[in-house]
């Protein structure tokens, strides 16, 4: 979360005035951002014949969950390329930008990250474990006078997990019973290697959240340049610290 409000925070830097010396942007920044509230849903799907999805786990008892975080407060440096496009760094992170109209900018980031873990034996017995990661970032960015910017930053977020098993397997050739399949999960019994458990000869399971951000933020012409008067990295104050 740390690098994603930092990412988020340096936006906000493109959108000021021509006050540096190589562009309208030109410079360092400092930023100033609230921690912002997710809006998220998750949703479960499975083949297991005999999974309850949303019956299990009732209880008379409610988790509750309150947080009250101050302000992220950081640094940014503006670089111009061509009149129109700008770049933002922050903590080693890069983010292209371009002007949308005579004061406001956007920059926008896509970050992604796919992994796959498991095990599979020579008689065809397979078990698989997938996580798939994306962010889309967009930050649009007002100048409000010479030496500061308003904006808003959004992010859009979709983190899913899979888990695959096959569905029947010789357990005298694979040494195993019971499988990895975490049916838990959907109320499920677990997979065994001599039933019928699920609708297809694979067996999965998927959980997919969904979350939504959006924060405002402002951002403050600080007069240096950016060379060598101190490193971006080590110029970020945080409550998560």
């Amino acid at each position: 979360m740390r690098n994603m409000a930092l990412i988020l925070m340096t936006v906000m830097a493109a959108g000021c005035d021509a006050i540096g010396g190589g562009g309208p942007l030109e410079g360092v920044w400092m930023f100033e951002a609230p921690n912002p509230e997710a809006n998220c849903s998750s949703t479960l799907g499975t083949n297991l014949r005999d999974a309850s999805i949303g019956g299990q786990n009732q209880s008379d008892w409610t988790d509750i969950q309150e947080n009250d975080q101050s302000l992220d407060i950081f640094f940014a440096r503006i670089s111009h390329g061509r009149a129109d496009d700008a770049v933002m760094i922050v903590a080693n992170e890069v983010i292209p930008g371009s002007k949308v109209d005579k004061d406001t900018w956007e920059f926008t980031y896509v970050a992604t990250l796919n992994s796959e873990d498991g095990r599979q034996h020579t008689s065809g017995y397979r078990y698989v474990e997938s996580t798939d990661t994306e962010v889309n970032t967009v930050y649009t960015i007002r100048r409000e006078s010479n030496r500061w910017l308003s904006g808003e930053a959004n992010f859009d977020s979709v983190f899913t997990q899979r888990w695959a098993e096959t569905d029947q397997w010789n357990q005298n050739t694979t040494g195993i019973f019971y499988g990895d399949l975490p049916s838990f999960n959907v109320g499920a019994s677990e997979n065994v290697s001599d039933s019928n458990d699920c609708l297809d000869q694979e067996c999965f399971i998927t959980q997919e959240t969904r979350c939504e951000n959006s924060v405002g933020i402002v951002g403050t012409w600080t007069g240096l340049d950016g060379e060598g008067q101190f490193e971006l990295e080590d110029n970020f104050t945080s409550a998560l610290d």
